[in-house]
C-alpha cells in the first residue's frame, strides 16, 4: 500500500493575514455598535411620540405607561378615553402627528408634537419630570407655550 503526502496547507502571507485580523475586527467593531446603540435609551420625542401614538390609537395601557403617581390617578383609561372623543368631537378625526419642538419650564421637560385633526391643529404638550415620567398632558392651539 502507498501512502501519499497530505498537501501542504497554503500559507498566509502578511497581506492574508492582515486582511483575515481586519476583516474580523470590523464585525467585532460592528456588532459593538449595534448592541450599544440598541442600548440607548430613547429620548423625551420619542417617549412623546410613543404616548401620542398609543394614545391615538386607544391603547391606553401602553399610552399611560410613562405617566408619574399624579397622572395615574388623573388620568385612568376611562379618562383617557373621554377626553380623547371630546377632542375628536370637536375637531374631527385626528389626521397624524407634524413637527416636534422641546422646550422647558423650571424643572420640566416639554415635548411640543403639532397633531393634524379634520378640523384644526393642535399641539400636544407633553410634560416630562425629572425622572422622565409624564407628569403633565395638554392640547392647544398650535405654537402656544
Amino acid at each position: 500500500m502507498l501512502i501519499e503526502p497530505m498537501p501542504r496547507a497554503p500559507q498566509l502571507n502578511r497581506r492574508g493575514l492582515f486582511l483575515v485580523v481586519m476583516g474580523a475586527l470590523s464585525v467585532v467593531i460592528a456588532g459593538t455598535a449595534a448592541a450599544q446603540k440598541a442600548k440607548k435609551p430613547p429620548t423625551l420625542t420619542e417617549m412623546a411620540k410613543e404616548f401620542l401614538t398609543a394614545y391615538v390609537k386607544k391603547d391606553y395601557k401602553t399610552a399611560s405607561k410613562r405617566f408619574d403617581a399624579t397622572m395615574k390617578k388623573a388620568f385612568p383609561p376611562a379618562k383617557m378615553k373621554s377626553i380623547w372623543d371630546g377632542l375628536e368631537a370637536k375637531v374631527g378625526k385626528f389626521k397624524k402627528q407634524g413637527g416636534v419642538r422641546t422646550g422647558k419650564i423650571e424643572q420640566y421637560d416639554i415635548v411640543y408634537i403639532t397633531c393634524a385633526f379634520e378640523k384644526a391643529e393642535l399641539d400636544c404638550k407633553v410634560v416630562f419630570n425629572s425622572k422622565k415620567q409624564i407628569a403633565g398632558l395638554f392640547f392647544m392651539p398650535k405654537g402656544s407655550k
